[in-house]
């Protein structure tokens, strides 16, 4: 599973996009409103109780690999247990299933922002997401991926990912990777490598 994680000011720009597609599905939500206006407004009213915090949205994604399904109950689940760990406890919140790739994803769209006027921590973040999605992996059967920090090679980003899946062909980032690993295998130091792709 990939997790990401985007921190915004605008839950009506926010909510345009995860509603907009053709496909999706609401998962779960404690907000009010039919209409991505509606449920922005409910959003707001949190902004209200602390006008000095500039980005309140937070819009996190979760991806499965594209061989992987869970059902409903098993997002449902999964959404739950990923906000509460989070720190998203008595936040706003939306969770949305989109059906119109070849891989499963949900996106979280939650005011950091919590009713009671407390704001959550957005400090290491990223660290808190994979530590959290590397045990739902386990908890839940589903592909491991490794951590940022335990890999050579910096983790493709979501839309790195869609791409690929959809041309069939590596990115230009991937390819230049693949090129560098195989060109590191026949050299032992920075001038030969230099002189290696030169």
């Amino acid at each position: 599973m990939i997790g990401k994680i985007i921190q915004g000011k605008s839950f009506k720009s926010c909510l345009a996009y995860v509603l907009k597609r053709p496909s999706f599905e609401i998962l779960n939500m404690n907000v009010r409103g039919e209409t991505a206006n509606e449920m922005a407004e409910c959003f707001e009213m949190t902004q209200q109780l602390r006008p000095r915090v500039t980005k309140t949205v937070s819009h996190m994604m979760l991806s499965l690999s594209p061989k992987e399904s869970l059902s409903d109950e098993a997002w449902t689940e999964i959404i739950d247990r990923y906000l509460q760990e989070m720190g998203y406890t008595k936040s706003f919140f939306l969770a949305v299933k989109h059906k119109d790739k070849q891989h499963e994803h949900v996106h979280l769209v939650a005011s950091r922002i919590r009713c009671d006027g407390t704001v959550v921590s957005d400090s290491w973040e990223r660290i808190r997401s994979q530590k959290i999605i590397r045990q739902i992996e386990q908890d839940f059967n589903l592909t491991p991926v490794k951590n940022s920090w335990e890999s050579d090679r910096q983790a493709p980003t979501i839309s790195q990912i869609k791409r690929e899946l959809e041309t069939g062909i590596p990115t230009v980032k991937k390819q230049l990777a693949d090129r560098i690993d195989l060109a590191l295998t026949k050299v032992t130091n920075l001038s030969e490598l230099l002189v290696q792709g030169g």
